[in-house]
């Protein structure tokens, strides 16, 4: 079985949690019609820096089934994308997200697969896991990024 961590906080894209969950069901679904056996689907996890449900940007409460749990082992850790109208307003250095960012090198270093998408790539970028990496981000957001 392959364990996903969906690692959220407030102001975050409801779709960077829900769109990920409808994958990853598919994905479970599909596998199943192939014949797969349960234990190669997908199990997950979504979790927040304290263990407390989060508010996204749309005001939708996103429940969790616990706190980040770095040291536990994930095959695939998925950082919910952050909404911000200006890049400027938000810092990926806000020491609130600091559990996350570590918890990212950590997963990281232990081998498991770091994603995100849109705005997202700003706290793999702090993390310093894109350091010599092609990535992207929303093309509203280039500029700000490559910055």
């Amino acid at each position: 079985m392959k364990d996903v961590r969906v690692w959220v906080f407030d102001g975050i894209l409801a779709s960077s949690v829900a769109g990920v969950i409808d994958v990853l069901t598919t994905a479970n679904l599909v596998l199943g019609r192939q014949g797969a056996p349960a234990g190669q689907r997908l199990r997950w996890r979504i979790e927040s820096v304290d263990g407390r449900a989060v508010t996204t940007v749309s005001g939708q409460v996103i429940a969790v089934d616990g706190a980040i749990a770095a040291r536990a082992r994930a095959d695939v850790v998925v950082a919910a994308a952050p909404f911000v109208g200006d890049m400027t307003d938000f810092s990926v250095r806000d020491r609130r997200l600091e559990p996350l960012l570590a918890g990212l090198r950590q997963q990281h270093g232990r081998g498991a697969i770091i994603a995100s998408y849109c705005t997202g790539s700003f706290l793999l970028a702090e993390a310093g896991l894109l350091d010599g990496r092609i990535a992207t981000t929303h093309w509203a957001k280039a500029r700000a990024f490559r910055e």
